[in-house]
């Protein structure tokens, strides 16, 4: 009873925190009002799950912001449609990148998705589902599984306990932390994403380990990111 109590008292600690938090779609503006922020090259992560979604053909990529990684998947002949919360990340992106006539930017926000049922041939997320807690992540998989085709892939990476990020900010719940200005960041295990895929009814290819070493331009700092990335398919 003590565990479940302390368990709950969590949970509304986390709620508590992210509903003082800074308006994420005000703090990415705020952020992408400086300009690029990883550079205008694709995470290498983009480049494998290429590989794994070759053959299908309407992508969406979700918290794509400017586009890097969506001009790539663009550039390899796919019809990709990025979506953000942030319109200055989008346009942005519309200057970087308007000239490819199969890449389209659009503003929605990843709870309250405006797509038909059944839309894409695959959903790609790269550095993005680390921001949400719990509750909100498993209305979004929920959301993206709607509008993703059957049989249609699904591939996304989350940061890990390995990660360099891990354990900035405060702690307020299992791997889970409040950082800058007030966002939440979550790390997961890679036992926590199997369970995950499974309870929203995915098939599971695969879920490896990545290190990759970015570079936050805004700052001129490398970082490195470990993170899973997982590869699977709505039945």
């Amino acid at each position: 009873m003590k565990y479940k109590n302390i368990k709950i008292l969590s949970f509304l600690v986390i709620q508590f925190l992210a509903s003082k938090a800074l308006n994420q779609t005000d703090y990415w503006n705020q952020k992408f009002d400086k300009g690029t922020i990883y550079t205008e090259r694709p995470s290498k992560i983009t480049k494998q799950v290429s590989k794994y979604i070759k053959g299908k053909h309407k992508i969406l990529v979700i918290g794509g912001a400017y586009g890097r990684n969506a001009a790539f998947l663009a550039n390899q002949g796919f019809d990709v449609t990025v979506i953000d919360i942030s319109q200055t990340a989008l346009d942005l992106g519309n200057t970087l990148f308007g000239h490819l006539n199969n890449l389209h930017f659009k503003k929605q926000n990843l709870l309250s998705l405006d797509f038909k049922d059944k839309s894409f041939d695959a959903i790609v997320g790269i550095y993005i589902l680390n921001l949400f807690s719990s509750v909100k992540l498993n209305k979004i998989i929920l959301n993206l599984k709607k509008i993703l085709k059957d049989n249609g892939y699904f591939c996304c990476n989350f940061l890990s306990p390995d990660d360099d990020e891990f354990g900035y900010g405060k702690k307020i719940g299992h791997n889970t932390f409040i950082f800058e200005k007030n966002q939440l960041l979550k790390f997961y295990e890679k036992k926590e994403l199997n369970n995950l895929f499974h309870k929203h009814g995915f098939i599971i290819d695969k879920i490896y380990k990545e290190k990759e070493t970015r570079l936050l331009e805004n700052l001129n700092k490398n970082i490195t990111s470990i993170s899973f990335v997982a590869l699977a398919r709505k039945k």
